[in-house]
């Protein structure tokens, strides 16, 4: 069995997908040379990341990547499902199931239809390009109804759709991904206008908060040339971003995300508040993430932020935990909202028991958003649920009760065990009032 080195699957993935663009240019006979085709997946897969051997220790054959790829159970090609899971967890990578991300792009909108085409979309934490590829399926499918010929489809859609990952690797196979399902336009524009217009596939290696801080401090990161601008500037943020708490984070974060920040920071509350500050006004964000950012103290000025920038239009409950990603546990459902001031106060919730039923949810209620965001004591709490009869039991609950740590009671309410060290500012050695 042979074993290969990062770079060297790098370097055998380059010639498949030679290989791959070979082909097309045979069935659609434009006689492109070889050596042209060679050069026009270079430049289609070159990052702003250096070639490095990267990849999380990897110990597999060479054999058993391409057989992997070949598997009909693999959505695109994904490197992470043959990196062990201790890497993965690290940085709170998971792949996305088609299923989700095609959820996902209809929540927020990101139909097959005309209007699509003078919109941009971004994926912040793209990964392998699951949600990038979905989306330009759904594009190149609205160009064909407008009748764009092919050899414009390639410009229109590195103008529409970009990706942004810290991970090198993850990028690499990302571009992968849209070269291969990209590969008879960008062909066919070739043979009209030559390489030297051809440019790379807009999926930029960066840490996503960082370019946001950067950029909201006048100071933007390069991504070779142009600048990388993501502030106020998408319609659709789509994704799953990374869930992970951040340790050790820089003042420069802290300033950029103060707003959404309280105790210790998960990097997908970041991500939130990034995505919603890359949308544009009437701007959708579809992210699916942990249910903990519903009540979790530590997302409490998050979900102000939301509140006040945005209105929520729909939450999916996914009530089965170990099979929504490989490998892990979360209690996981999917936030769609809308970045605009506006009166409409209608929150679409469902509740699905697994991700096969993402598709049809069929226990949908619309509630009024004053039901499903509480403020209790001065902190905003998200109450999602199967009925309208129990968002009234919980309204009329909250509206009619005082709390035992409101002022009429005054009382300090805590839940779960006791640790007595945790507790030790309200332990006395003698009686006291």
């Amino acid at each position: 069995m042979t074993y290969t080195t990062a770079i060297e699957i790098r370097e055998k993935l380059c010639d498949a997908l030679v290989a791959y663009f070979l082909n097309e240019n045979d069935k659609l006979g434009l006689g492109i040379e070889t050596r042209r085709i060679h050069d026009i997946c270079k430049i289609l897969i070159a990052g702003n990341e250096e070639t490095s051997n990267t990849f999380p220790a990897w110990e597999i054959s060479e054999q058993t990547i391409f057989d992997e790829y070949r598997n009909k159970e693999v959505e695109i090609m994904d490197y992470l499902h043959l990196v062990s899971i201790d890497p993965r967890k690290k940085f709170g990578q998971y792949a996305t199931p088609k299923d989700i991300v095609t959820r996902i792009l209809k929540s927020v909108g990101y139909i097959s239809a005309k209007d699509i085409l003078t919109k941009r979309l971004i994926d912040p934490a793209c990964g392998s390009g699951a949600f990038l590829v979905e989306a330009t399926r759904l594009y190149l499918n609205a160009l064909k109804v407008a009748r764009v010929p092919r050899h414009g489809w390639y410009p229109e859609v590195i103008a529409a759709i970009t990706g942004i990952d810290i991970d090198p690797e993850a990028c690499f196979f990302a571009r992968l991904n849209l070269s291969t399902l990209l590969a008879p336009s960008i062909l066919e524009f070739i043979s009209r206008n030559g390489t030297g217009n051809l440019r790379p596939l807009p999926v930029y290696c960066a840490d996503t908060l960082q370019v946001v801080s950067s950029e909201k401090k006048n100071s933007p990161l390069f991504y070779g040339r142009p600048t990388i601008q993501v502030r106020e500037r998408f319609d659709f943020v789509v994704g799953n971003p990374p869930y992970f708490k951040i340790k050790n984070i820089g003042q420069d974060i802290k300033d950029a995300f103060s707003e959404s920040i309280y105790g210790h920071p998960n990097a997908y509350a970041l991500f939130i508040q990034a995505g919603i500050e890359m949308l544009n006004k009437d701007g959708r964000l579809g992210f699916i993430i942990p249910r903990s950012m519903l009540s979790g103290l530590y997302f409490k000025n998050l979900r102000n932020f939301i509140e006040i920038n945005t209105s929520i239009k729909e939450i999916i409950h996914i009530a089965d935990r170990k099979k929504v990603f490989d490998d892990v546990l979360h209690g996981a459902m999917i936030l769609s909202l809308e970045r605009n001031s506006s009166e409409e106060k209608k929150i679409s919730i469902s509740f699905v028991q697994s991700r096969k039923d993402i598709k049809d949810c069929d226990s949908t209620i619309n509630v009024d958003a004053g039901k499903v965001m509480q403020h209790l004591n001065g902190t905003s709490v998200w109450f999602v649920a199967d009925s309208a009869k129990v968002y009234n039991i919980i309204d009329r609950v909250i509206k009619r009760h005082h709390l035992l740590s409101g002022q009429e009671i005054n009382y300090r309410a805590k839940t779960g065990q006791i640790v007595w060290n945790r507790v030790k500012p309200l332990l006395a050695t003698k009686p006291e009032e």
